[in-house]
């Protein structure tokens, strides 16, 4: 699918191609790379682990949110995703999925895993009136990727729609609320001009009628291109949806919110510390 980049965001809603977390060397392994050819290991989903499902299950099939990985052990994401297990982290994993078919039982086993999460920190002024702060940070009891795998890089001032360059973001969605997620797609979207809401939140609007984020992409990284290198300057708090009757679900209608990182990154950074990667 050719992408053409105007004033707009060209977002990638759905399942890409990633590398489940190994120690295999970078060289030998095939990151996903978007058709603007920068390579992102340091996405994530983030799920149930399989003490809570009973056993293996497909990432696919139980894939609830997009994590951004900012080291090897710690997770950024949002927090209504996975606040309900602040006290039982371990129910809460983190692992890449990928669409390649394995060839061995133990590549099967392990494109299937999560890593299971040690410790959930929600951000202290986290509360429903402040979407600003739908924040959390996992800590991971084993690496999700190698150390030697460069980690996200995150924008620490804000954006302002009618200045910056084009974005994008990725993720795994499904278009309805009961779907699990489907192959990964590109979707142009465009600033809301009439955006009513928090100050550091970005409002987007999809160009095509249906085409948007969607269930499974809170999380999901807002990326601006600055030299050449992808550095994260937001992440996506929620898609909007209408419901529908027949049959009973709610479906997208191609607008959504990301949190940018301005008013959160000293926080983070005094999680993470010095090995949190800036732009």
């Amino acid at each position: 699918m050719l992408i053409h980049f105007f004033t707009l965001v060209v977002v990638f809603s759905c399942t890409q191609t990633l590398v489940a977390a190994t120690t295999t060397s970078p060289k030998n392994t095939e990151w996903h790379t978007d058709e603007t050819g920068f390579s992102v290991p340091w996405l994530v989903s983030i799920g149930p682990t399989s003490q809570q499902t009973g056993g293996y299950s497909t990432m696919a099939a139980t894939h609830k949110c997009v994590g951004i990985v900012l080291h090897p052990m710690i997770v950024l994401t949002v927090a209504h995703c996975v606040q309900h297990a602040v006290k039982t982290p371990t129910l809460i994993g983190v692992g890449a999925m990928s669409t390649t078919q394995p060839n061995t039982h133990a590549a099967m086993a392990d494109a299937r895993r999560r890593v299971p999460v040690g410790q959930i920190l929600i951000h202290p002024n986290n509360n429903p009136s402040a979407p600003v702060y739908d924040v959390a940070i996992l800590k991971t009891v084993a690496p999700v990727m190698p150390y030697n795998v460069p980690s996200a890089r995150l924008l620490s001032r804000s954006i302002q729609p009618n200045t910056i360059q084009p974005l994008y973001t990725m993720g795994w969605a499904g278009p309805v609320s009961s779907s699990s997620p489907s192959d990964l797609k590109a979707v142009p979207l465009m600033f809301q001009q009439n955006c009513k809401t928090y100050q550091y939140l970005v409002c987007t609007k999809s160009q095509r009628p249906g085409d948007a984020l969607c269930h499974g992409d809170e999380g999901a990284p807002l990326i601006v291109n600055i030299n050449g290198q992808p550095v994260v300057t937001g992440f996506a708090f929620t898609p909007d949806y209408i419901p529908t009757v027949n049959p009973p679900q709610n479906k997208c209608i191609g607008e959504s919110t990301f949190i940018q990182m301005a008013p959160i990154i000293q926080w983070i950074h005094s999680v993470v510390g010095n090995s949190l990667l800036l732009a």
